[in-house]
C-alpha cells in the first residue's frame, strides 16, 4: 500500500519497529535500515540495478532479513513541488514494488530534495568511505532518518 500523506502515519503504524529506507536510482538503489526505536539510521547496501524482479527480490530479502514494518522511499520532486521525470519514474517503481509485494507493506514517499547532497557531504567526511564513489546508502539513510523525524 502506497501512503503519500504522512498524517496516515500516526494512524496506521505502531510508534515502534524496524522501517527501511531506499533511495531509487536508474542505475543503483540505497538501502537503509533504522533500529526498533527508530533513533538510528543506518546504510545498509547498494544495490546495482538489474531488473526489477531481480531487484524488488533482493529489496524483499532485506526487508524480511531486518524484520522491517515498513519503506520510506524518496521522491524527488522539483524545488517548487511539482513532479519531474524522476518522481515519475520512482512513482512507477514503487507501484511495481508494491504489486511485487502483495500490497501488503506499506510503503511512505518522502521529499528527498536535497539528500544526495547531504549524502555525498557526509560520505566525504567519512574516513572509511573517501574512495567509495557512491553513496546511495547513505542517501537511503538522510531520507529515512529526515521522515523519521518528520513524522515523530
Amino acid at each position: 500500500m502506497i501512503i503519500k500523506d504522512y498524517a496516515l502515519f500516526h494512524k496506521t503504524m505502531p510508534s515502534q519497529g524496524k522501517m527501511m529506507g531506499i533511495d531509487v536510482g536508474t542505475k543503483r538503489i540505497g538501502i537503509a535500515v533504522c533500529d526498533e526505536l527508530r533513533f538510528l539510521s543506518t546504510p545498509k547496501k547498494i544495490i546495482n540495478r538489474q531488473s526489477n524482479e531481480k531487484d524488488f527480490a533482493e529489496i524483499k530479502r532485506i526487508f524480511e532479513e531486518e524484520r522491517a514494518i515498513a519503506i520510506v522511499m524518496g521522491f524527488s520532486i522539483n524545488m517548487d513541488g511539482t513532479m519531474n521525470e524522476m518522481s515519475r519514474f520512482i512513482q512507477k517503481f514503487a507501484e511495481d514494488l508494491d504489486k511485487f509485494l502483495d500490497g501488503k507493506v506499506q510503503i511512505f514517499f518522502a521529499d528527498e530534495r536535497l539528500t544526495s547532497f547531504e549524502a555525498k557531504e557526509i560520505s566525504h567526511s567519512l574516513a572509511s568511505r573517501k574512495k567509495q564513489k557512491y553513496f546511495d546508502d547513505i542517501a537511503a539513510s538522510v531520507i529515512l532518518r529526515d521522515f523519521i523525524d518528520l513524522v515523530k
